[in-house]
């Protein structure tokens, strides 16, 4: 049996409880029942939705209002709480006696460390994160979404294990990271989701100063976005990189920052420092010189004031 294989089976059946049934808290709560754990209660300040978060489990008892001696039944406690949450959860949980010693405590944040939880540590538990990387948008894209996803876990090596038996459970695949370096996957990931987002907003503006609405603009380019993600995917970067600064075309750069100077510049400063970055994948695939790309950068350096004053 494969190793993989051999940690998911030893895994099942253990007692999973939730600490927040937001997205991500329900959604994962969902799959692990789904691969056998077993789901002993989800609690949330808004008691509705932890309610809510049960009955979509058929497990309409599993609710609370609060954390409790229950919490003393579970193998694995995920604090899925928001992030500025997780350590005074941790914190009022703890100072209760609720966590049992010896059981794994978890959150599932992309941006903070596992050393956050020390007080659940310092309670005797093994302490650890297990964050999806992943965007969840809504609950239910978030369990379609999740399965297949990567996971990034740290922690103690105990609690790593548990947390890495979970996340193959539910489908995903293993990162592993230093502790140290929490804040630069996050960052990393911030970049590739929330970032991309902002990026096509940047494209859907321009389209609208053109009269093309948003709803149109969406259907217009998402064609053109997935078709950049799978090439990515396939041939990996720098070799995904196309268009006129791939090509060292100046004229065409020039063209688009002399329209926007004229309609949009507001926008230059944007599309500069974006620029900047595209010239060095341009330089790595090889399609341009070190002079080329040093042209195309003085262009964007030439309209640093008019990007000041648009910002």
């Amino acid at each position: 049996m494969p190793e993989g294989d051999s940690l998911v089976m030893n895994k099942r059946n253990s007692r999973l409880a939730i600490i927040g049934a937001g997205r991500v808290g329900t959604a994962m709560a969902c799959l692990a029942k789904e691969r056998g754990y077993r789901i002993i209660g989800l609690c949330c300040l808004h008691f509705e939705k932890a309610k809510i978060a049960a009955v979509f489990l058929n497990q309409s008892g599993a609710a609370y209002e609060a954390p409790g001696p229950w919490l003393k039944d579970a193998d694995i406690t995920l604090i899925t709480t928001p992030d500025g949450e997780i350590g005074r959860v941790c914190g009022q949980i703890a100072a209760k006696g609720y966590f049992r010693q010896g059981s794994v405590v978890a959150h599932c944040s992309g941006a903070h460390p596992s050393s956050i939880l020390v007080t659940a540590s310092d309670a005797g538990c093994h302490t650890g994160s297990i964050h999806p990387l992943q965007s969840c948008a809504t609950q239910e894209l978030a369990i379609k979404a999740i399965p297949s996803s990567y996971f990034c876990i740290e922690g103690s090596e105990y609690a790593r294990d548990e947390l890495k038996g979970l996340a193959l459970a539910i489908g995903g695949r293993i990162l592993e990271i230093a502790t140290a370096d929490k804040p630069l996957y996050h960052a990393g990931a911030a970049v590739a989701s929330n970032f991309l987002v902002a990026v096509i907003n940047f494209a859907l503006t321009l389209y609208e100063n053109i009269g093309i609405d948003r709803q149109k603009g969406v259907q217009a380019l998402a064609p053109l976005f997935e078709g950049t993600i799978n090439n990515i995917k396939s041939v990996g970067i720098p070799e995904a990189l196309t268009g006129p600064i791939m090509r060292g075309d100046l004229e065409t750069v020039e063209a688009h920052l002399a329209a926007l100077k004229e309609k949009m510049p507001g926008y230059i400063g944007l599309y500069c420092a974006l620029g900047h970055e595209t010239v060095k994948v341009a330089l790595a695939k090889g399609t341009i010189n070190q002079e080329i790309g040093r042209r195309i950068h003085g262009l964007f350096f030439d309209l640093k004031d008019a990007s000041e004053k648009g910002c």
